[in-house]
């Protein structure tokens, strides 16, 4: 990742409190990085749960969608799966802007809201088996 000085001491300070709260059974921190498409938030997640130690999971958001009623049975699939997880799992939502909206957007569909209900349900409160990861092109939605 070709990162300045400032971002690489960001990435470094999360690195560093994901590591340690693997290691004394503290609590995950959730984490946002957000930027232009190809800045490397991917790689940057990827190398993040590399160096921690913690298994790595992708989901795309534009395959949540497609999922409708589905969506939501699915996510707590997930999510049941990474409480499971001994080594812990840095839960990757990629392109996560696409179902992750205000709930009060008239665009959003039912099953599109129940999915974001389900996700907010889930981790609302700070887990030891998993760190959430989400992606955005725009941090301000």
């Amino acid at each position: 990742v070709v990162a300045g000085e400032e971002l690489k001491a960001r990435l470094r300070g999360i690195a560093s409190s994901t590591a340690g709260a693997k290691r004394w059974g503290a609590p995950f921190r959730h984490v946002l990085f957000h930027g232009p498409p190809g800045t490397g938030k991917t790689m940057a997640a990827e190398r993040l749960a590399r160096r921690c130690g913690l298994d790595y999971a992708i989901i795309s958001g534009g395959d949540v969608a497609p999922l409708g009623k589905n969506a939501v049975t699915q996510l707590h699939r997930v999510f049941d799966w990474a409480q499971k997880s001994r080594r812990g799992v840095l839960l990757f939502v990629d392109e996560a802007d696409a179902f992750l909206r205000r709930r009060e957007d008239d665009a959003m569909g039912e099953a599109m809201r129940s999915a974001l209900n389900a996700l907010l349900y889930r981790t609302v409160t700070q887990s030891t088996h998993f760190c959430l990861v989400l992606p955005s092109n725009r941090p301000e939605d």
